[in-house]
């Protein structure tokens, strides 16, 4: 299956950039992009350039779910997509995600062939509970996805089923008062404690990792914040997220509640650990002193927003001052189907640090509580579970 995509790059047919359907799924070939259908899939491929390396994406049909979980099915198509005298050399953790009302997964999986030859696979499916579909995206290395991964997010965003509603604009719940804080993130005697913090392969968001004292383990950020973790709430809001986790013998070994395991060495680095491939960062509590600055970060729903869905943007900028006083500027940019909208904010008042969150206290009174925290570097801050950039 890797050969043959690659194959293709010579041979697929005109470019397009209209809208298209494979059975239920319905995909955008990206801008300059080729598109033509091999044995019921789709093979889409950039156009050859001496400065881009090769790179093809196999989109297969839509399969009925029938009995089994959306992630079982996941975890036999990438079996299944490793054809025979493939070896796995390197494999990053699956990564869940949800949006627009859909349910995603996405992996990166490094290979090696029979003749010693390397690729990179990425996967990513998608699922309304009752139908799945997976993208595979082939480059002979990590580089190759990077050049070419503004086309491929915008292949993924276009990703829906043929005739789905997509659901509106979800309100988010407040934060909840009851919980226990989250230790201070680090390694005692081998083993993690605390919030640790990577970089999604995909999305170049946080991805994080908190692990409880007692074995208790969370994938994310926790929506009530990290002063408090509710963890009553998180397993009846979020409960495939949740987990148990053991260290043994230098062996970190993550059950989660979905049935799915992690499992693998645990290397001590000097700003965390490394677990599966995937590096991470401890999270350590930020002062003032440290805040002082100017931070520019952005958040935004277009990558987890699939098909035609609303979308937001935001472009935040704040500047923080050696007494506590700050100002936030914001530029935010909304689209939902035809309609686009732009706008401008602006506040100024009060920080107040409150162990790992923040409260942006205005001046007319009204106050904003975020996640805060240090990363390895220190010119990164994570704030609301976004990256912030000192400027």
């Amino acid at each position: 299956m890797v050969c043959c995509g690659l194959a293709l790059l010579l041979v697929v047919g005109p470019l397009t950039a209209d809208p298209a359907t494979l059975g239920r799924v319905q995909y955008t070939t990206p801008e300059g992009w080729a598109a033509a259908e091999e044995g019921g899939a789709v093979i889409l491929a950039p156009p050859e350039s001496e400065d881009a390396a090769p790179l093809a994406a196999v989109l297969y049909p839509a399969s009925e779910l029938g009995e089994a979980t959306f992630r079982a099915w996941f975890d036999a198509g990438v079996t299944e997509a490793l054809a025979e005298g493939v070896r796995v050399v390197e494999e990053a953790p699956v990564e869940a995600h949800e949006g627009n009302g859909l349910s995603l997964l996405t992996v990166v999986r490094s290979v090696q062939d029979a003749e010693g030859a390397g690729r990179v696979l990425l996967f990513h499916a998608l699922s309304d509970g009752d139908w799945a579909a997976m993208l595979m995206v082939v480059g002979p290395d990590g580089e190759a996805l990077a050049q070419h991964m503004e086309a491929l997010q915008a292949l993924i965003a276009s990703l829906d089923f043929v005739g789905r509603t997509p659901p509106g604009p979800v309100a988010q719940p407040p934060p909840t008062a009851p919980g226990e804080p989250a230790p201070v993130a680090g390694l005692v005697d081998g083993r993690p404690q605390g919030l640790f913090v990577g970089v999604s392969v995909l999305s170049g968001r946080p991805a994080a990792l908190l692990f409880m004292p007692d074995g208790r383990a969370y994938h994310g950020f926790p929506p009530g914040g990290l002063n408090a973790v509710d963890w009553a709430r998180l397993r009846a809001e979020k409960g495939d997220l949740c987990g148990a986790w053991t260290c043994d013998g230098g062996v970190l070994r993550i059950q989660w509640n979905d049935g799915n395991v992690w499992e693998g060495p645990l290397e001590p680095t000097e700003t965390g650990m490394r677990f599966m491939g995937k590096a991470y960062g401890a999270a350590r509590p930020a002062d003032l002193q440290h805040l002082t600055g100017t931070w520019e970060g952005t958040n935004s729903t277009l990558w987890l927003n699939l098909g035609s869905g609303p979308s937001v943007t935001q472009i935040n900028r704040f500047q923080v001052s050696a007494d506590g006083s700050y100002r936030w500027d914001a530029q935010t940019s909304a689209s939902l189907e035809d309609v686009s909208a732009a706008g401008e904010s602006s506040a100024a008042g009060k920080v107040e640090i409150d162990r790992l969150e923040v409260v942006f206290r205005a001046a007319d009174g009204s106050a904003s509580r975020l996640t805060l925290a240090r990363w390895d570097d220190p010119s990164i801050l994570i704030l609301g579970g976004s990256f912030y950039f000192r400027q």
